[in-house]
């Protein structure tokens, strides 16, 4: 595990065929929630075409055979359909492929590869604790990008992290020089987060080893920010830049990115997906349900599903704990944190059917005061007015005009 990763994991063992047979074994537990689920949703899922977006995230799925993410993909056509041209994701960490393993998964029908590089240091590499070298990420970039060529419709990713202990503004600028050159469709710049629990915070705790300070943070978001920007890529959210394409002739405006993450931007946009597996969420009929992340809870859990129906996806757990102003204020919130998260930012309209307009006009003047500051701009056609936040300086301090916002709505 990276010294920074609390994700949910599961430690197999290094015996020979175990972590082949721990994957054909997740796999079927996958297919078992599949099943219950699709009861509820398959068929109205297959009404609207089926699934737009897959996503195989971390962990490192990138690790496990391709026939366990082919037979994964095969039950998701068979129960909800996969439609033409949909997007399907693998998450990849260099050093964990071949050329004969990454031809398989696209053969099996992943089309896009998010490829975790997170630097090209082989000294920040190993103070963060990752497996691979600078020259795994070359090799894996080379392979990623001849075997994608081939593949129609297909684009690729890369994540990088700043803020690692080791990092400084001259590294870090070489990091993003260095993912330039080899231009990317899509980019992925995360800030450091200390989670608790990890190798990372326990070391925080104890002063044991030295982090970038804050300010170095905010300097290093705005020089990615900026070389991005100048290099052709559409900064479309907090952290995420998708490479632009060539400017529609009809329109003075630019289109936003084809290569942005057609899966995310539904998380965004706060439309339905399924969710399967250890600690996954999903987001069905308003009600976001998190698995279990230790997996011997997520099969309790799914013994449960199992016996109680597809009802248990669809009840919040939090939800009866809170009041109706609770819980109408909780979705408004989440509401305005996606929209401001990215650059289309927060629509008016919207928000004026969907919660009156008095909650409007005081959004509207809560963001007032950050617009003089040029923190907030207004954006879109007339038709559609949006608050946004600015490049850099409104996304670094999303929290503080979000607060206030919602404070503004609590107190009228």
């Amino acid at each position: 595990r990276c010294f920074y990763c609390d994700f949910p994991i599961h430690v197999v063992g290094e015996a020979p065929g175990a972590a082949a047979a721990a994957a054909e074994a997740y796999g079927d537990l996958l297919g078992r929630e599949m099943s219950v689920v699709a009861g509820a949703f398959g068929d109205s899922i297959r009404a609207c075409g089926g699934l737009e977006t897959v996503y195989f995230g971390g962990g490192t799925p990138s690790l496990a055979p391709p026939a366990v993410v082919a037979g994964v993909l095969s039950q998701l056509d068979a129960h909800f359909g996969i439609r033409q041209g949909a997007e399907v994701t693998l998450e990849m960490d260099p050093g964990t492929f071949d050329k004969e393993s990454l031809e398989a998964f696209i053969q099996a029908g992943v089309n896009r590869i998010s490829l975790g590089v997170q630097s090209f240091s082989n000294e920040v590499l190993d103070v963060a604790g990752r497996a691979h070298s600078a020259t795994d990420v070359q090799v894996a970039i080379a392979e990623v990008a001849r075997a994608l060529e081939r593949v129609p419709g297909s684009s690729w990713s890369m994540d990088l992290i700043s803020g690692l202990p080791g990092q400084t503004q001259d590294t870090w600028h070489e990091t993003l020089q260095a993912a330039l050159s080899h231009r990317p469709h899509h980019v992925s710049v995360y800030d450091l987060q200390i989670e608790p629990g990890t190798a990372f915070g326990r070391w925080a705790t104890t002063g044991s080893l030295a982090f970038p300070s804050d300010d170095a943070a905010v300097a290093s978001y705005k020089l990615a920010s900026r070389v991005l920007r100048e290099a052709g890529y559409e900064h479309y959210e907090v952290s995420n830049y998708a490479l632009r394409g060539r400017p529609r002739a009809d329109s003075e405006e630019e289109s936003p990115s084809e290569f942005r993450s057609r899966h995310n931007t539904c998380y965004w946009a706060r439309a339905p997906f399924l969710a399967f597996g250890q600690g996954a969420a999903s987001y069905l009929g308003g009600a976001r349900v998190s698995r279990p992340g230790k997996l011997a809870e997520y099969k309790d859990w799914l013994e449960d599903l199992e016996t109680q129906g597809p009802q248990l996806v669809l009840s919040d757990p939090n939800a009866g704990t809170l009041t109706q102003r609770e819980a109408s204020l909780d979705q408004f919130l989440e509401h305005v944190m996606l929209a401001l998260r990215t650059s289309d930012g927060l629509s008016l309209a919207e928000l004026h059917s969907t919660y009156g307009p008095k909650v409007c006009e005081c959004v509207v003047e809560a963001a007032g005061a950050f617009k003089s500051q040029g923190l907030v701009h207004r954006t879109g056609p007339p038709h559609d007015i949006r608050l946004a936040l600015t490049d850099p300086e409104g996304f670094l301090v999303s929290n503080d005009v979000i607060s206030s916002i919602l404070n503004a709505v609590e107190e009228d």
